[in-house]
């Protein structure tokens, strides 16, 4: 260690290095080990996007290019027979059908309607074709080619259904007409999926009403 000699001529020593460094208060040494968890805590998570984005590149991008394909694939199978059988409504239904359930309503519609000018009395095609109106927004044209199903089949459970929910979300609900549906819906198809659902709404919608299913049968001659 260094020596200094003072005016007298003794020996002296120099403080130590550690003691001329500045102390820090607690407040400051906290701030500083937040600092470098702030720090450290960006570098993992710049590492982690880094990792998840490679991987991501590697394998999930390759996926959705896989099902883009696939659907594209389909398709055209679809649009190929359309076009290769115009006047058959299956055809035209079926092209229609794919259309709607992959978010293309508005072309959907127009296979819809090119399949009913064909045979109008499918209710099949024409239930299916009221969902995807339905699904579009489409309330009143919906409403109508519901109630064309109905028409066709009068026990046709999934019509009621449909009409139930479509009152149900009307702007304003039209909360007294889909109550009538549900409760129809529940009297032509009993044992059907739909018609769990329908009592389901029915219990939310007017609470105490009792189900088709539960009501008692009507006494002899009353």
């Amino acid at each position: 260690m260094a020596k200094t000699r003072s005016s007298k001529g003794s020996v002296s020593r120099r403080p130590p290095v550690k003691r001329r460094l500045p102390k820090l208060r607690k407040p400051e040494m906290i701030f500083a080990i937040l600092a470098l968890i702030t720090v450290f805590s960006l570098i993992i998570g710049a590492i982690g996007s880094v990792v998840v984005d490679q991987l991501t590149n590697d394998s999930g991008g390759d996926q959705i290019d896989a099902i883009t394909t696939e659907q594209s694939g389909i398709e055209k199978e679809f649009r190929d027979a359309a076009q290769a059988n115009p006047n058959d409504p299956e055809s035209l239904k079926a092209l229609a059908n794919y259309l709607a359930q992959t978010g293309n309503v508005a072309e959907a519609i127009t296979w819809y309607e090119k399949a009913l000018a064909i045979n109008p009395n499918v209710a099949v095609t024409r239930l299916a074709f009221a969902d995807a109106l339905a699904g579009a927004g489409k309330r009143a044209d919906a409403e109508l080619q519901y109630k064309k199903v109905s028409e066709l089949q009068p026990s046709n459970p999934q019509a009621h259904y449909g009409l139930g929910e479509l009152y149900r979300n009307w702007s304003p609900p039209r909360t007294a007409d889909a109550i009538v549906e549900y409760q129809k819906t529940i009297e032509v198809g009993p044992d059907s999926y739909v018609a769990e659902l329908a009592n389901q709404q029915l219990a939310s919608l007017a609470p105490g009403t009792p189900s088709p299913i539960a009501s008692p049968a009507s006494p002899a001659g009353g």
